[in-house]
């Protein structure tokens, strides 16, 4: 999805892509997806130079229109048949925010998908369906709590170079504003592949070339990969064409014209920003900090990448928080209600 905006859509590749989505069933689909550059279109990629190349980088457009032309196929006449429906989305297919952004928007429904529609999911919805809860309930922060948090005085008491205090959340507003990268971790994980404020790297997207900042002193991951905003859902409209809920950064609507240059850092190249939205009563933390953020600088939007390094889940320890801390130029870190910076 990411790679996609910066290639072209090669219509005469279509057709053989849309055979290939509509036959793989099972199996490694990457693999699949070679197969069918070679024998159908007669193409000799590199895959170790898909990301650098051109040719990469047609294949990710035309791949990402081709899925999506498959699903609308398969999905638009059961769509077409209850137009009076919102529009509920799992499965794998559901991790794709182009296609459902598109769906969002062709559409003109409310669009739900949950934090964890792939298969990594079905735990959930299995519980659910057996109690069958009489109203909506929220999984976003439904993981667990960091497996070793009674163990924050030892960390902090060994580490040679840091100093703690309360959280206070206008020091942290100002540090953030000032250019700090913080990491936090507090509460209960996100349910999820994606993170959503408990296990996240956050910072300041209004500061230019923040994105190369970030993947330079902590992230180290592809340049073409975009990171994502978390804004306030009452100020959502404000900075993004977009009036819903975001909840899970499943969407990825387009950056106002105006605030494009102003929040270059989380603006991917083809205008757009995967949002996530935040009410006080979803994670009252994120929701404050962005307030205090509101109120000093006009520019209530962070910039919310995982709790990770390149190549590692997001994590759930303090051990492999203060790994990350002390062997990256990570600036602080947000562990429950403590503020741990560096001396």
């Amino acid at each position: 999805m990411g790679l996609a905006p910066y290639g072209e859509v090669q219509e005469t590749w279509l057709e053989s892509f849309c055979k290939g989505y509509e036959s793989i069933h099972n199996g490694d689909t990457y693999v699949d997806v070679l197969k069918i550059l070679g024998e159908e279109i007669g193409l000799n990629f590199n895959a170790n130079k898909r990301f650098g190349e051109k040719l990469g980088r047609d294949i990710a457009a035309t791949s990402q229109k081709a899925f999506e032309e498959v699903f609308l196929k398969h999905a638009k006449p059961f769509l077409e048949e209850y137009p009076n429906l919102p529009i509920c989305i799992s499965g794998g297919c559901g991790l794709n925010i182009t296609l459902n952004t598109r769906i969002a928007q062709e559409f003109n429904r409310k669009v739900f998908v949950g934090p964890n529609p792939n298969d990594c999911g079905i735990a959930a919805g299995m519980l659910l369906n057996e109690f069958k809860p009489e109203k909506p309930v929220s999984l976003t922060y439904s993981g667990p709590l960091l497996f070793d948090v009674d163990q924050l005085g030892e960390y902090i008491n060994s580490s040679n170079f840091s100093s703690s205090s309360i959280l206070d959340l206008s020091i942290l507003a100002q540090d953030i504003i000032e250019g700090k990268i913080v990491g936090v971790a507090k509460d209960r994980s996100e349910h999820g592949p994606r993170a959503l404020g408990n296990r996240s790297i956050l910072c300041n997207p209004a500061i230019k070339d923040m994105k190369d900042t970030l993947n330079s002193k902590v992230k180290n991951r592809e340049a073409y990969r975009p990171f994502a905003p978390v804004v306030r859902l009452e100020d959502v409209n404000k900075f993004f064409e977009w009036i819903d809920s975001s909840e899970h950064m499943n969407f990825s609507p387009l950056v106002r014209e105006e605030w494009r240059n102003k929040l270059a850092s989380i603006t991917h190249i083809d205008f757009t920003a995967r949002i996530q939205t935040v009410t006080k009563d979803q994670n009252s933390f994120l929701y404050d900090l962005l307030t205090e953020l509101d109120s000093k600088t006009g520019i209530g939007v962070l910039l919310n990448t995982s709790f990770n390094v390149a190549g590692k889940p997001i994590l759930n320890t303090l051990k492999d928080a203060f790994h990350i801390f002390e062997t990256t130029k990570m600036d602080s870190l947000v562990i429950e209600n403590t503020y741990i910076t560096k001396i």
